[in-house]
């Protein structure tokens, strides 16, 4: 099953396997080190420290992030305990690829939701505009200000620096430019040798005023 869920969840780009391992206990180490956003959790296996579920919290704890947890098992009854625990789901094994393909979208659906619904404030003089993260196309620096231009054709600018809203935003956000962070989502090609990068919306390409791309940046 876990040839499976690699060959399943690897066709979304969406989706990185960063590691297997086949005790809980040695599990802990790379699950702290790299922080996957999901576990898939074989709760037929026993853990020396207590149950799956008394892992799966610990996990939680030391995360410093919410990871959604998927039981294995080959008994249904071991459904109930998952729900009980607030796993995201439960697949019976051996698996079958169109179950498998469920939990995939299901989860790219639901952070695709979380995203257009997540808005933001942003304080200019007087004013006090809320907008969607997901309207936003790109930012752009001006000294201590940054503009934000959306995807209906405005332009707002808001008294802090670009920096602070790098740190506030979600992961689809890039800084790919010390005055530029570009939403991922409308970005349609990058060319490095011309140093450009093209966002799409339905109405208009755009390409941001980037003299040369970083080196490093947010990924």
């Amino acid at each position: 099953m876990i040839r499976m869920i690699q060959e399943v969840f690897g066709e979304y780009d969406d989706y990185h396997c960063v590691g297997l391992s086949e005790s809980f206990e040695k599990s802990m180490n790379p699950i702290l080190k790299y922080h996957p956003d999901i576990l898939f959790i074989n709760v037929d296996q026993q853990c020396c420290n207590g149950s799956p579920y008394s892992f799966c919290k610990e996990v939680q704890e030391f995360s410093g992030k919410e990871i959604l947890f998927v039981a294995l098992s080959v008994e249904m009854l071991k459904a109930y305990m998952a729900i009980k625990n607030k796993f995201y789901d439960f697949l019976l094994k051996p698996g079958e690829e169109a179950e498998l393909r469920k939990t995939a979208l299901g989860i790219l659906l639901n952070k695709e939701r979380e995203n257009s619904e997540k808005t933001i404030c942003l304080k200019s003089y007087k004013d006090y505009t809320l907008i969607k993260t997901n309207d936003i196309i790109y930012l752009e620096a001006d000294n201590n200000t940054t503009d934000f231009v959306l995807c209906d054709n405005r332009r707002i600018s808001a008294f802090k620096t670009l920096k602070t809203f790098e740190d506030a935003l979600s992961e689809n956000f890039v800084r790919i430019h010390h005055k530029y962070i570009v939403n991922s989502k409308y970005i349609s090609k990058i060319s490095f040798g011309k140093q450009i990068c093209i966002l799409s919306t339905k109405t208009k390409d755009i390409s941001p005023r980037c003299s040369s791309f970083p080196k490093g940046g947010r990924r």
